[in-house]
């Protein structure tokens, strides 16, 4: 009886595995990214993916962020994305904060106009060491103006304008001068709430 052994077959789970085209979001043009596999499609819905956003965007000046796709449908072998948001990393942020400057951070929770939860982390650098109320005053307008901006605007409108900190902030440069001369303005971390 001991040798009647059976012998089990052996299945290789990675030819069980299919391969999936990434499909990036409409922002940034639908178009193939990458490639990810697996067994069954209903295995991908929810899977996150990371990669620098200079992929995405296809420009130099966001290679120093990292994006956060999450596929949300598959089709055939597609597998589609949202863009659930982006990071600054840390080696560009501490470049931006030199000795006698005073940063200016503010991280907050909002509502977009079609109803989405959206996490704003953002920051500004002043020229040289300023005084408490200064660094209070440039906070409350940095606050004001993003609030308005995030009210009153689509995901799609803050997500391209969040990708690209100087046209976004350049309506409100000229008030925060008149409280201090500033350096840099940056969106540093966006996270969007879909449910």
């Amino acid at each position: 009886m001991a040798n009647d052994k059976r012998k089990r077959a052996v299945v290789d789970k990675w030819k069980k595995k299919k391969q999936f085209k990434l499909i990036s979001p409409k922002l940034f043009g639908t178009s193939e990214f990458g490639e990810t596999i697996a067994t069954k499609p209903e295995q991908l819905i929810g899977r996150m993916i990371k990669l620098n956003l200079g992929i995405l965007t296809n420009q130099i000046r966001n290679k120093n962020a990292e994006a956060f796709l999450r596929i949300s449908k598959v089709e055939g072998s597609n597998a589609y994305t949202d863009f659930v948001g982006f990071q600054i990393k840390n080696s560009y942020l501490r470049r931006l904060f030199k000795r006698k400057t005073s940063k200016v951070e503010l991280i907050e929770n909002w509502t977009t106009k079609d109803k989405l939860k959206i996490k704003i982390k953002f920051v500004a650098v002043t020229y040289g060491k300023q005084e408490v109320s200064k660094v209070k005053a440039i906070r409350k307008e940095l606050y004001g103006f993003m609030e308005n901006f995030v009210k009153e605007n689509s995901i799609d409108k803050i997500l391209e304008l969040c990708l690209d900190s100087k046209r976004l902030f350049s309506p409100l440069l000229p008030k925060l001068k008149k409280i201090s001369r500033i350096s840099a303005t940056e969106v540093e971390k966006v996270k969007v709430n879909y449910k």
